[in-house]
């Protein structure tokens, strides 16, 4: 299973333009390697993203280095990390 994010501003990896990140189904390899991506709060339930983990899960999925990671804006983060999220069945909140 995989899933297309679309970029709002393309970036460089691997000397080439993307303008789209293909991000894989993780594994248990992937939580192993890079940390859960997030936790649930234990008062609210609310979703709380590690962000390190979370880049290193996009780069991992994505085939992607962390510079590449790094230069994506913050919309098109955040898109990525929906993706991650919704491979484990989880949803960001609405605002």
């Amino acid at each position: 299973m995989t899933t297309t994010v679309p970029l709002t501003k393309p970036i460089e990896a691997h000397g080439e333009t993307l303008s789209e990140l293909t991000l894989r189904e993780p594994t248990g390899k992937d939580i192993r390697l890079c940390g859960m991506p997030f936790r649930i709060g234990a008062e609210d339930g609310s979703i709380i993203i590690d962000t390190s983990a979370m880049a290193k899960m996009i780069g991992g999925l994505a085939g992607l280095p962390p510079s590449a990671i790094d230069k994506m804006p913050p919309s098109d983060w955040s898109a990525a990390m929906a993706a991650v999220l919704g491979f484990f069945g989880m949803a960001p909140a609405a605002s």
